[in-house]
């Protein structure tokens, strides 16, 4: 299993090598402007994961007007099959890429954002016990 620096810096040489984007001479306007571009793509993969969650229903999850809807609010994720267990994990994964390119054009390592994750949870989890 890769760490998470790894995975950074894979997906940094995919986008160098597949879309163009070498990130090691961009400016940080120019890296703002490519990280606004990320973010949609981002939301558009949070959108399709959101729907996959919805299963054989489709959009369900997250659309209350559908007919299916209620159905779906309380369904688990076991009750999907396999084959739409494994929709909900390629998009979740679809949505990890998008956020690594923008850790990669935020300039962050992996190291850093995982001590930064650790750091807030804890600062979270003393916000919420003391009452914030």
């Amino acid at each position: 299993m890769k760490n998470f620096q790894t995975l950074l810096k894979i997906q940094e040489t995919i986008q160098r090598d597949h879309q163009g984007m070498d990130m090691e001479g961009m400016t940080m306007g120019e890296r703002a402007q490519e990280i606004i571009r990320q973010q949609q793509y981002l939301l558009d993969e949070i959108t399709e994961l959101m729907t996959a969650l919805g299963g054989a229903f489709g959009k369900a999850a997250w659309k209350r007007w559908k007919t299916h809807h209620e159905t779906v609010m309380k369904m688990k994720p076991s009750d999907l099959d396999s084959l739409e267990w494994k929709e909900v994990v390629f998009e979740a994964a679809d949505v990890l890429i998008f956020v690594l390119n923008i850790l990669a054009l935020a300039g962050v390592t992996g190291e850093e954002v995982l001590q930064a994750v650790e750091d807030k949870q804890n600062i979270n989890i003393n916000r919420w016990e003391s009452g914030y």
